[in-house]
């Protein structure tokens, strides 16, 4: 195989340019390949830009075991007229076989306050409470102790079942 080389000037011509590009182009792809295979292996760090939670930044494990209440969890949010398909980090607090109950505004998972539901968002936007129910085998409801939390407390955020799952979230700082 020969290898093409070639000064870095200005007299490149339209075919060493062309191999320049193309080159840089496929470096990228193939960086970002790695990168993205190294993610799924080893984890990545991700930080909070809300104030749901008081933590900065969050080392997120991909590899999906058993996880437990009290458990920080690392999901995607389905696409909704508030985050738009957002990665989001949330404390469990119910697990399979939990019941979630309804009193008013105030939400329960086995008759242990989680948090009371806003009628609208930050935004103005209406908020669904979420309905009473028994936490399915690979779900949970998650949650976090700020008041303006969008999470299972809403119909909408819901129970976050194993398929929107990337991982457990560790607090780094």
């Amino acid at each position: 195989m020969k290898l093409i080389s070639f000064k870095f000037t200005k007299n490149l011509n339209k075919k060493q340019w062309l191999i320049v590009i193309t080159g840089s182009f496929l470096c990228s792809i193939f960086f970002m390949f790695l990168g993205t295979q190294f993610a799924k292996k080893f984890g990545f760090i991700a930080f909070n830009v809300s104030g749901s939670l008081p933590d900065t930044a969050y080392k997120i494990n991909p590899r999906i075991d058993k996880f437990q209440r009290g458990d920080r969890l690392a999901y995607q949010l389905d696409k909704d007229q508030f985050l738009h398909s957002s990665r989001i980090i949330k404390i469990i607090y119910g697990v399979a076989g939990d019941r979630v109950i309804v009193k008013g505004q105030d939400v329960y998972v086995n008759e242990n306050f989680i948090a009371t539901a806003k009628k609208s968002s930050v935004q103005g936007y209406p908020l669904t409470i979420t309905q009473e129910r028994t936490i399915p085998k690979g779900c949970f409801f998650v949650a976090t102790p700020h008041k303006d939390s969008y999470d299972s407390r809403y119909e909408t955020s819901g129970l976050v079942c194993e398929d929107r799952i990337i991982g457990r979230a560790t607090v780094l700082f």
